[in-house]
């Protein structure tokens, strides 16, 4: 099982929409052995909004 922070930023700019995240695994993943190993995620998106 895997527990991660999500940290981030939106921004819009008229009908264009810009995001980015982090999240920072907190939960040690290895099973097998010495030390810590924890899964780590960039995202960015970009998008446009289509008006209805």
């Amino acid at each position: 099982m895997d527990f991660s922070i999500p940290l981030g930023l939106s921004y819009e700019i008229s009908d264009f929409v810009i995001d980015a995240r982090y999240n920072l695994g907190v939960a040690n993943i290895n099973d097998h052995g010495i030390g810590k190993i924890r899964n780590s995620v960039i995202m960015l998106t970009v998008g446009y909004k289509i008006p209805l």
